[in-house]
């Protein structure tokens, strides 16, 4: 059988207006799902100040983009030099992809949805191995505390993203690389298996987005489209 080869699609990303537009046209899952209320999150901020807020917010999408930017490279089997002090975090992934994964099938996928009207990008799509149950899926990293609901409707997205362009998918994982004092160089799965249910809610959610913004991409996009003057300047 021949092996499907690994997809990489990368079309054009812009932040316009406080929005993450893919091609200038289509917004990107995270930027979606911000229209969820994060109460909890309001209520730290509160309790330990915007300053401290702010830089313990910026020391992990750091830590994040890291650790994502290692793992790309180890899935796809690319050179990588791996600074000692995530070396464990390195491992971690090697280790989840050695137990759970048989063949990546893409890496840093990013996909357009037009008829629904939004765009993403996927961490990894995967074949399990069949003694992890088989399957594709939909695998998005992260190096959060929790796992929460709210992932399993960002995956949800993903698989639309997926299936929408014509792939498969029939599960869906997130890998929690813990750094936690005691816990480097381990990880955790969570599978989210509620596909109805989790489909429903993001597509809600998607609609409450376009009522929010919808005016506001309208725009951007007639402005994306309207005729260049020729002129010099």
């Amino acid at each position: 059988m021949t092996p499907e080869p690994t997809l990489r699609i990368v079309p054009e990303t812009k932040t316009t207006g406080g929005l993450r537009l893919y091609r200038g046209r289509w917004p990107s899952v995270t930027t979606i799902l911000k229209v969820i209320e994060k109460s909890h999150l309001d209520d730290w901020k509160a309790r330990v100040g915007e300053e401290e807020a702010d830089r313990v917010v910026r020391d992990a999408q750091a830590f994040g983009n890291r650790v994502h930017a290692i793992a790309h490279k180890i899935a796809t089997g690319a050179p990588v030099q791996v600074e000692p002090e995530m070396e464990p975090f390195a491992q971690a992934f090697r280790d989840f992809l050695e137990t759970c994964v048989e063949e990546v099938l893409g890496a840093e996928l990013t996909l357009v949805a037009e008829k629904r009207e939004f765009a993403g990008t996927l961490d990894l799509y995967v074949r399990l191995k069949d003694s992890k149950g088989g399957g594709k899926a939909v695998v998005d990293l992260k190096t959060t505390k929790s796992l929460t609901r709210d992932h399993g409707l960002q995956t949800t997205a993903y698989g639309l993203l997926l299936t929408d362009n014509g792939h498969e998918v029939n599960r869906r994982l997130v890998v929690r690389i813990k750094k936690e004092e005691g816990a480097h160089g381990k990880y955790y799965v969570r599978e989210y298996k509620d596909h109805t249910a989790d489909a429903r809610a993001f597509l809600a959610v998607l609609t409450v987005f376009y009522w929010q913004k919808g005016a506001q991409i309208q725009k951007i996009r007639a402005e994306k489209d309207a005729p260049q003057d020729d002129k010099p300047r």
